[in-house]
């Protein structure tokens, strides 16, 4: 079947934008390895995530023995393995991971190529030899490029014009701190729950707009919710966006039918994390990361709410202004679209609610508040909405705190790579102090 004129130039338009942000992201990614700012690339929190796909192809069992192996003589038996995730079961002495398995199943594809490119060249098939290193950061660049391609459907399909949409996905690339978890930190959790949730989003708006939806389209909807939850459980409140739209057809034969089959495949893709769960445990459903480490929820009363979005450490719109005018477009997508913006409403505040509670609230070792690198996609169409306002009244004199925006971000990126801001608690006299080391 060939394709039509629109969608050809549709293509184009989408390579011309996610390929140069692929090349980016390894130009960048071979800058912070060939300086040795940090390395390897599969390290820290991403060691616990990519744990998963050693102990399924190499170990063919879950003992996460190559894992352990890889983090040296002190912790070969398990019992103190806490700052890579893993660690025994207290009941059945069994090794657990905190982390949950989705990021790994995303990463399979490129540990599969490097296993050949490994055999090929002589080097060590344990999942950590170079060749593996060097697909966990392709890996990063890819799961960028393509999530920006699915934004681009995602406004495209809501009416935004070319320009608007480049400008859009420009300032939430380069403006927030999504490159730098495409890049400097590749190998944790955040840049797949991007891509994740953006085709969530983009299959929603499908949805949505479908006069006559398929069974089929809500069966793939359930199985990227479920991909989403089991890249990051929290991320469940994702779901409120999909029901909503199904719950919108006013239709009780088709809500039941749909939601049924999107549930159901939902649960068999979450089944087999339940199920190893229940094997090391004995329970079903669990708080993973309180079984070998005391971590949780533990400020639901008194969350805490304005240091998670204005604080020098870690703080949300401190560190990415750019998502405060994204949130200000709030009031606009709901004046234009109740559903959709009373929906986003509820995931964000949730969201925000969720990590405030967390015992660590800034999220420790991080480059800006990395939890809401995830729902950056829901931000796309508000931020476009607040641009648009904006411009209405400064005309194309939006373009300098644009940029002014994204030279800042990029600034503070190179200075965190460069180890000028510390992993954890910044202050205000490292930040003035900055512009002097980095000119």
């Amino acid at each position: 079947m060939v394709a039509s004129g629109g969608d050809m130039r549709q293509r184009i338009s989408i390579g011309l934008l996610a390929v140069p942000l692929f090349v980016a992201a390894l130009l960048a990614s071979a800058l912070v390895y060939s300086q040795q700012y940090n390395g390897p690339p599969i390290r820290a929190d991403g060691f616990g995530y990519y744990a998963f796909v050693t102990t399924v192809f190499v170990d063919r069992d879950m003992s996460f023995k190559t894992a352990i192996d890889q983090i040296g003589p002190g912790s070969r038996h398990g019992e103190k393995i806490k700052p890579f995730g893993l660690g025994r079961d207290n009941v059945s002495g069994k090794i657990f991971n905190k982390y949950t398995p989705g990021t790994a199943v995303l990463e399979s594809p490129f540990f599969l190529l490097a296993a050949g490119a490994a055999h090929l060249f002589g080097y060590e098939q344990d999942g950590y030899s170079k060749p593996f290193q060097v697909a966990n950061v392709i890996s990063g660049a890819f799961y960028l490029s393509a999530g920006v391609a699915l934004l681009f459907l995602f406004l495209q399909g809501a009416g935004l014009g070319k320009l608007a949409t480049v400008e859009v996905i420009i300032l939430l690339v380069f403006a927030t701190n999504v490159f730098h978890y495409a890049t400097y930190d590749a190998s944790f959790s955040h840049i797949y729950s991007f891509f994740a949730v953006a085709l969530l989003v983009y299959l929603t708006q499908r949805y949505r707009q479908s006069k006559q939806p398929s069974i089929g389209l809500a069966t793939l909807i359930g199985f990227v919710l479920g991909l989403v939850i089991l890249i990051r459980i929290p991320n469940a409140i994702l779901g409120l966006l999909p029901l909503g739209v199904l719950l919108e057809r006013r239709r009780l034969g088709l809500v039941i039918q749909h939601g049924a089959a999107a549930a159901l495949i939902a649960v068999v893709v979450l089944s087999p994390m339940l199920v190893w769960w229940h094997s090391v445990t004995g329970q079903w459903i669990v708080n993973s990361y309180a079984v070998t480490e005391n971590e949780g929820f533990t400020h639901w009363k008194s969350p805490y709410v304005l240091s998670f979005l204005f604080s020098v450490e870690r703080g949300l719109f401190f560190w990415a202004p750019v998502l405060f005018v994204a949130f200000c477009g709030l009031v606009p997508l709901v004046r234009k679209d109740r559903l959709w913006g009373w929906l986003t409403v509820a995931i964000l505040t949730l969201q925000i609610y969720l990590c405030s509670s967390w015992w660590v609230w800034h999220f420790g070792g991080s480059f800006g508040s990395r939890p809401f690198v995830d729902t950056t996609p829901l931000l796309a169409l508000p931020l476009a909405l607040a641009i648009k306002g904006i411009r209405q009244h400064i005309g194309r004199w939006i373009l300098v705190p644009m940029a002014a925006l994204i030279f800042v971000e990029c600034c503070l990126m190179y200075g965190y790579w460069r180890h000028f801001i510390p992993y954890s608690g910044t202050t205000t006299a490292i930040l003035k102090a900055l512009p002097g080391k980095l000119f």
